[in-house]
């Protein structure tokens, strides 16, 4: 079964591995929009550690499980490095290269054979899928905006489809928006210098969202239902249901990025750095409330004509309102 234009793998311990974003799925896999994916490690630690991120115009980059880049790539070519941070390889793309194999964890491998032959493969208790992750010919049309520091540094690029990246003033990725037919997803990084980006926050189109203090426990959560806010210790400090009085939320996860919470369609990321500005909508897609809405009404239909008791059907009712 070939994969959806959004796709996830979950490992044995229902932790997410591997998630891909794709703007749209031919038979490339990829439009001029192109495409991320972004591998997580099974770990416990309540923030997800990423192992490795892959950017359909070439350039890429593997973490050892120290934090230090295990693999870099870009439109040049790429290298290896031990654990150390000494180069183990490096190769110009249109030089001789000798195939890459690294094995970030049990369930997770990779696969350099070229520019646009890199794989990331994903096998675990039988299961098991494979992504073609290399740069994508058809981003070499693609049309674009960018802005840069006063530096020279480049602070964001936005792609006609909606996908987007920004980075802070050190060169360090503070955001990516990837948008695809069915929604988008919104990650939110923070700016230090480990080699190993920690993720702040991820808004996805259908209203799940979550912003992590820097201590890695959750802050703000989302949901089709409503929210809710925790202090750094885990106590909750207030929850709403999208249905009732919601005083606006706002919160900052660093001195650059803030979030604004005014509605279940009302979410905004706004990124402010040395006179530098942007602002995105991260709250539930129109397109995919309509959705929702449709399959919560046939639902209902069908479990109408359904030998139920009076408890039963109102629970269903219950689990449905959100998306009513």
């Amino acid at each position: 079964m070939a994969p959806s234009p959004n796709h996830y793998c979950i490992d044995p311990g229902s932790k997410c591995a591997l998630s891909v974003h794709i703007q749209d799925i031919l038979t490339s896999s990829l439009d001029k929009n192109g495409s991320v994916c972004i591998v997580y490690d099974d770990s416990k630690a309540p923030n997800p550690v990423m192992r490795a991120v892959f950017q359909s115009d070439g350039r890429a980059a593997c973490y050892h499980s120290n934090g230090n880049i295990w693999l870099s790539l870009n439109t040049s070519g790429g290298q290896c490095l031990d654990e150390a941070g000494a180069r183990v390889s490096r190769w110009r793309w249109e030089g001789p290269l000798h195939p890459v194999f690294l094995s970030l964890n049990k369930s997770v491998g990779v696969r350099v054979f070229g520019r646009k032959q890199v794989f990331v493969s994903f096998l675990a208790q039988g299961q098991q899928a494979k992504f073609s992750v290399g740069a994508c010919c058809a981003q070499d049309g693609a049309e674009f905006l960018q802005k840069y520091y006063s530096s020279g540094k480049k602070c964001l690029t936005l792609f006609s489809g909606g996908s987007a990246q920004v980075f802070y003033p050190s060169g360090h990725l503070a955001l990516v928006v990837v948008t695809e037919e069915n929604g988008s997803v919104c990650i939110v990084y923070d700016d230090i210098k480990a080699p190993n980006p920690v993720m702040r926050a991820v808004f996805q189109s259908d209203g799940r969202a979550a912003c992590y203090h820097s201590n890695g426990n959750i802050w703000l959560s989302l949901n089709t239902s409503g929210g809710q806010c925790l202090d750094e210790a885990g106590a909750r400090v207030c929850r709403w249901r999208w249905e009732g009085p919601l005083h606006p939320v706002f919160l900052s996860l660093n001195k650059s990025v803030g979030v604004r919470v005014l509605g279940r369609k009302q979410v905004f990321v706004s990124f402010l750095a040395q006179g530098q500005h942007a602002k995105f909508s991260v709250g539930v897609c129109c397109a995919q409330v309509t959705h929702l809405h449709v399959v919560a009404q046939r639902l209902l239909t069908v479990s109408a004509h359904v030998i139920m008791s009076d408890n039963e059907r109102a629970f269903i009712h219950k689990c449905l309102q959100g998306c009513l």
